[in-house]
């Protein structure tokens, strides 16, 4: 792939790997490796919802960044943990700061279901600090499809208007996305036909499938906010003439 601009873009990498399926998780892991390595190595940024199955992947593609070029990761790479879990990665957090920015959300403790108010909380400074967002594998959750949060992400995403790729070739919460993609590839707003759409969300070649959400995020009329990860971001529609 050749080098392509996606400098300062924040780039939500929405997953983890699904527990049923040995290939899936090879093949899942091979892509988020895949596309962490693309995005910093073209200058974006990533940033995720610390699920344990995809940060030391995560992490091990920042680290070989940082001996690579002696980039700063720590600008480029983002986890953002709720407080209501802290106290199960209090002994992953000092490895996780020694190459990514680690954001704390609040925790919600006041509610029936705090836990799932907690990631929505989480989730929802992600999409406020995320200009795209990139979707897949998770868990599908069917006796509790309200905590399949791939696909919760995607929907938030969506309505908020982020430009969304959507990873359904292996498996899991993605993979159960592709009617809206069949449906309505519109509301992705990620400027894939329907046609290229569905060959996205049906490929399982990670090297393909990165090629295509790299490639076709360098075309994209994104213009990334520089204001910094903590704060919000601004969209801005500039109509010259």
């Amino acid at each position: 792939m050749e080098n392509l601009s996606l400098h300062g873009l924040r780039i939500w990498i929405s997953g983890s790997i699904p527990s049923n399926d040995d290939t899936q998780k090879e093949q899942v892991s091979k892509c988020v490796a895949a596309l962490t390595r693309a995005i910093l190595k073209n200058g974006g940024c990533v940033a995720h919802g610390c699920h344990p199955s995809i940060t030391e992947i995560i992490g091990h593609e920042a680290i070989f960044h940082k001996n690579q070029t002696g980039n700063n990761t720590k600008e480029l790479v983002f986890y953002f943990v709720s407080r209501f879990f802290i106290s199960d990665y209090k002994s992953d957090l000092p490895r996780w700061e020694k190459y990514a920015n680690v954001i704390e959300t609040p925790a919600i403790n006041d509610e029936k279901n705090a836990r799932d108010a907690s990631l929505k909380v989480m989730r929802d400074y992600l999409c406020a600090r995320s200009d795209v967002i990139i979707a897949i594998g998770g868990d599908t959750w069917d006796e509790l499809p309200a905590r399949a949060g791939v696909a919760a992400e995607v929907q938030m995403a969506i309505e908020n208007n982020l430009p969304c790729f959507v990873l359904g070739g292996f498996g899991g919460s993605a993979e159960r996305i592709k009617p809206i993609i069949i449906e309505n590839h519109y509301s992705l707003k990620n400027g894939l036909d329907s046609e290229r759409n569905i060959q996205l969300a049906t490929c399982d070649d990670p090297d393909k499938c990165t090629t295509i959400v790299i490639e076709q995020l360098s075309r994209l009329p994104i213009a990334a906010v520089t204001t910094k990860i903590s704060g919000g971001t601004f969209r801005i529609l500039c109509l010259d003439g």
